[in-house]
């Protein structure tokens, strides 16, 4: 099925003020036909525009407990850039209409699997549920590299990841920049998001550290490499901390091969996949920002044990969008949407 051919789509954007809203649905068209865009927001962005397809599109308030019957009766997907707590409040009445369901928090993923093109895509669950929830972006971009090497023998996969503050949504972008407004001038400024502060500063853990010493969402990552890689939870192990940047990751990756390998080997076999740009060294994080792509960087054998070291480095508003449109694409061509 070519662009001209795809059926056109009434489309809904929960969160679309957000930074992953306002990029998803700046991108929507480069994707799908669109037929309809209805736009949602909590009610203080009520009045706000967001840029799509050359045009301002003004932004709805959703009720508490409902969607708008006159969008039930219209919109074929709806899509939130919202988190958990909101997807699970909404997917249940979306679900008993029929109506498609893209998740970008992963709330519904433990109900109904995760989605990540490239590695498992999920068609035959999302033609029985009509739900799609996709992977934190850390989880996609390692998953999609310890994918990409498994004809290599990765068995294993171990990983530092800095974390960027629009991890954290729109908040955490205006509050890591108050917190650098209010320091220079020698004030004290908001910590609701990063409570111990973050301007300035890395924080070296997200959430607290249990007897374990691990995080719950260290773990979580985990949990969901292991539902997309059909692997056990324990190959797979990820530290997570976070560094005053407005966007991106970063991350010292450690893999672990069956297989004796060279760099040569290592690298041709990354380059097959077009998600990867394999590099001798990475720039700086900002190098990445408004690519979906996953930049790979300074491969290197590890002389303690069989496999090898590498830093990575993406844009997580970015590889999620592209994500979730690209599978949103992908269902319209194989005509299961």
């Amino acid at each position: 099925m070519s662009f001209d051919e795809m059926r056109e789509l009434s489309i809904a954007v929960v969160g679309a003020t957000g930074c992953l809203g306002r990029e998803l649905v700046a991108q929507l068209s480069d994707y799908v036909e669109i037929r309809k865009l209805h736009l949602f927001a909590t009610k203080k962005r009520l009045g706000d525009y967001v840029e799509a397809n050359g045009q301002n599109y003004s932004v709805e308030y959703l009720p508490e407990g409902n969607f708008p019957e006159s969008v039930l009766n219209d919109v074929d997907v709806v899509i939130f850039c919202a988190p958990a707590k909101v997807v699970k409040e909404y997917a249940p009445i979306l679900m008993d209409e029929g109506i498609a369901l893209f998740d970008l928090s992963g709330a519904l993923g433990s109900q109904f699997g995760l989605s990540l093109l490239g590695v498992h895509a999920g068609e035959d669950n999302f033609m029985e549920h009509r739900v799609c929830s996709l992977p934190s972006a850390t989880a996609a971009s390692l998953s999609l590299l310890f994918h990409a090497l498994i004809e290599e023998g990765a068995w294993n996969l171990q990983s530092t990841v800095s974390l960027s503050a629009s991890r954290f949504g729109q908040g955490g972008i205006e509050e890591l920049g108050a917190q650098i407004r209010a320091l220079l001038s020698f004030q004290d400024g908001p910590q609701n998001i990063f409570p111990d502060g973050l301007a300035f500063d890395v924080m070296p853990n997200v959430g607290p550290v249990m007897e374990s010493g691990w995080t719950g969402a260290e773990l979580h990552i985990a949990s969901e490499m292991s539902t997309l890689l059909n692997k056990p939870e324990q190959y797979f192990r990820t530290t997570l901390q976070i560094v005053p940047i407005i966007s991106g990751i970063m991350a010292s990756c450690q893999i672990g091969l069956s297989n004796e390998v060279t760099i040569e080997k290592i690298s041709a076999t990354l380059e097959k996949h077009d998600i990867f740009e394999v590099l001798p060294a990475l720039s700086n994080s900002r190098s990445a920002l408004g690519d979906y792509h996953i930049h790979l960087g300074r491969l290197r054998l590890n002389p303690i044990h069989q496999g090898i070291d590498l830093q990575l480095s993406t844009d997580n508003v970015g590889l999620a969008v592209h994500n979730a449109l690209a599978l949103l694409k992908h269902f319209v061509e194989q005509e299961i949407l």
